[in-house]
């Protein structure tokens, strides 16, 4: 997109996808409200803003401990390189779509002495017979939830446990890339802490859904986390003061954690509009999340023009990264169902999306 599409879209008044953006002045003020006036700064991570955080992450997830991160990519790779000193095994069984793999330049191989040992296909989620096929000993399995390339899918609950116990019955270490963790709720009908108890440790984002400013953590055993403070000094991740991503963070934790049940139920009343057009598919038909990929019967320029002239019509940002994958020759867009959707009626959706396949099908 080039930067005067960018334009229509941050200038849209309504959105399908995604929160709403906050200029920056607001998003302090509103934390500036959130905190306690007495509340001191962090210094390296040591601070009531960050311990209280950590505190609540891990009672969420009902694990011993939490280390916060500012960097979820920082938090994931050294939650694999403790497993893998303490099994002294490097090998990771991953998706291949994993966000190690795919957007991280590889640095879990070259900044640890991990090896990826890939899995799957784009349609599915990792599952039972993908860690089945792997006839050599693993360190860790590291399963995203939900699957983000493939718009959102979930391994059905049962799956989760029978991998679970495939890992336990081989020593090998079960972690949650957990980045959207926070979406899977409400279609497993679990606690995060029962989710949670399925794996032996738990990376989840804040930014990701709860929309705070950045940060991230991992959740396990005490032991784990104490030696992952270690690998946090080594990769400069515990900063001076971390408090503003703390304290984002436990913003979006307070005022967002509760609403994703209505995002889900809003994602599948929007699938439902979008599958009865013409020329727009969804995937996965009936959303697991509150996340979904939409696909076009166009090429990617008459899509470009035509979700920048239902914007411009319509102010109504839709999207607009897209995705290339492996599996068809269509393009997709994600659609993350947030605050945006919800102040939006099911009939508006439909008049923007149908004016959205009219335009595609010219």
């Amino acid at each position: 997109m080039n930067p005067s599409r960018d334009a229509v879209f941050d200038q849209c008044r309504k959105r399908l996808h995604g929160h709403y953006p906050v200029p920056v002045r607001k998003s302090l003020l509103e934390l500036a409200e959130f905190v306690d006036p007495d509340l001191m700064p962090d210094s390296y991570g040591s601070g009531e803003a960050v311990g209280q955080l950590e505190r609540k992450v891990a009672e969420l997830l009902g694990k011993e401990a939490a280390l916060f991160f500012p960097s979820g990519t920082m938090a994931q790779q050294i939650a694999l390189r403790c497993w893998a000193d303490r099994t002294g095994n490097p090998k990771v069984g991953l998706h291949l779509t994993s966000h190690l793999e795919q957007h991280e330049e590889n640095g879990y191989q070259i900044l640890h002495p991990l090896k990826g040992i890939l899995r799957g296909d784009m349609e599915s989620p990792l599952g039972i017979r993908d860690l089945e096929s792997i006839h050599e000993p693993l360190g860790s399995v590291a399963i995203e939830l939900p699957q983000r390339h493939s718009g959102g899918i979930l391994p059905q609950w049962q799956e989760l446990v029978e991998m679970s116990e495939w890992c336990r019955e081989r020593g090998t270490c079960f972690h949650v890339d957990g980045a959207r963790l926070w979406d899977c709720a409400p279609f497993y009908q679990k606690a995060y802490s029962e989710i949670s108890a399925l794996f032996d440790s738990v990376y989840v984002s804040f930014s990701k859904g709860l929309g705070s400013i950045g940060g991230a953590a991992i959740a396990g055993p005490e032991s784990l986390v104490q030696e992952a403070r270690v690998w946090q000094r080594r990769h400069g991740g515990n900063l001076f003061n971390l408090f503003p991503l703390a304290l984002s963070s436990l913003h979006g934790l307070t005022t967002r954690l509760d609403r994703f049940p209505a995002y889900h139920a809003k994602a599948t009343e929007v699938a439902r509009i979008i599958s009865s057009l013409s020329h727009i598919s969804v995937t996965p038909g009936i959303p697991q999340t509150n996340m979904m990929h939409l696909s076009f019967d166009a090429g990617q320029q008459s899509v470009e023009d035509a979700l920048l002239q239902t914007s411009l019509e319509t102010n109504v940002f839709i999207a607009r990264r897209f995705w290339k994958r492996s599996f068809t020759d269509k393009l997709a867009v994600e659609i993350y169902i947030g605050d945006g959707a919800m102040d939006m009626s099911n009939e508006e959706i439909r008049q923007v999306m149908g004016r959205l396949n009219e335009l595609i099908s010219k």
